[in-house]
């Protein structure tokens, strides 16, 4: 799972892993197309922007009660380095809570790094259930989110501003997550998905009406 980066149209698409036994593929997703890609990046900009609103409200509210939870002796800010540390280790832990639900369920997750596009991903050759799917793609969001905010509420304000950042660039960068888990839900409980790096496969028990190439009616 990664956030949609832009594909050369000359590019082959890279086809779709065969289906189990008692499956058949019903759609192959791409989040790398060019008009997906431009929504995704849209919908996350916008995304951050309210996401940023949100979090400056609460501390704002936050700070107006008194702050009570904050611990004592810690620093009111740290260095730029400390923040540059806290953006990378929030993308390592996005791809590692990817990784964490994949073992949950029981599956080997594979990691890698798209150099071209310095992009991070989280795999597995696993087909999911809809419901593992759901857990698989939304993990990050969901952890890092609730993580950032218990911490913020134990920090002073200038760190607590840039937890808040961190939160709010991880729920953008999710937009991703956030599509393809949409695309999941839309499928009955039966399905079944595998991860494809720049999107997934849906497949479906054969016989199951809905052809090749288009959701399930």
């Amino acid at each position: 799972m990664t956030v949609p980066q832009a594909e050369s149209p000359r590019r082959p698409q890279r086809h779709p892993a065969p289906a189990e036994p008692g499956y058949r593929l019903a759609h192959h997703f791409i989040l790398a197309e060019r008009r997906t890609l431009l929504w995704m990046n849209l919908l996350g900009s916008v995304l951050f922007v309210v996401m940023l609103g949100v979090v400056f409200a609460l501390l704002a509210v936050y700070r107006a009660i008194g702050a009570p939870l904050i611990l004592p002796g810690l620093p009111e800010s740290l260095s730029a380095g400390a923040y540059l540390l806290m953006a990378i280790g929030t993308l390592l832990l996005h791809e590692g809570l990817h990784g964490a639900a994949i073992r949950l369920r029981g599956h080997r997750p594979r990691f890698g790094m798209k150099l071209s596009k310095l992009v991070l991903y989280t795999t597995s050759d696993a087909y999911f259930s809809r419901g593992e799917y759901l857990l698989v793609t939304l993990a990050p969001l969901v952890g890092i989110g609730l993580l950032g905010a218990v911490a913020m509420l134990l920090v002073p304000g200038g760190v607590a501003l840039w937890l808040g950042i961190m939160v709010a660039l991880n729920t953008a960068s999710s937009i991703g997550d956030l599509w393809m888990a949409a695309v999941t839900a839309s499928f009955p409980p039966e399905s079944r998905f595998r991860d494809e790096e720049d999107g997934l496969s849906a497949y479906l028990p054969a016989g199951t009406p809905g052809g090749e190439g288009g959701q399930p009616q």
